[in-house]
């Protein structure tokens, strides 16, 4: 993919910079943020039967018999604000947020102090760089 960025005109710096990006966007938000989402409303029976609840009428189920397979409105799943909160909170309680790099033995942010070699943040854990 990096040859392809380079074949349409991008330097080879920007190229490898797009694909930290592009790796970075695969790991950090949609698969790690689904299943906590997914987790969250699993293990709550009173979450799980809301969601579902708001969640069905998106869905339009062919008539038995027919061979047609469900189909989703989107516009009407991203309009749910129960599953947009769950997506938001799961975001804020998860996602680990990136400190920028620098010499200093520790990095200080928003009154917490992080050792060197530490990459990133959560709300319960810290991501060390190796």
């Amino acid at each position: 993919m990096v040859r392809w960025f380079v074949d349409q005109g991008m330097t080879m710096k920007s190229a490898r910079g797009w694909m930290s990006f592009i790796i970075f966007a695969l790991i950090s938000n949609t698969i790690p943020i689904t299943t906590w989402a997914l987790y969250e409303v699993i293990r709550s029976p009173s979450l799980f039967a809301a969601v579902r609840a708001e969640v069905l009428p998106a869905f339009h189920l062919s008539p038995p018999g027919s061979n047609k397979p469900p189909t989703l409105n989107t516009a009407k799943l991203l309009s749910l604000p129960l599953l947009n909160s769950i997506f938001i909170e799961t975001l804020r309680l998860y996602l680990p947020q990136p400190l920028p790099p620098g010499g200093k033995p520790r990095y200080r942010y928003r009154r917490v102090s992080h050792p060197q070699g530490v990459f990133g943040a959560s709300r319960d854990n810290v991501c060390a760089s190796g």
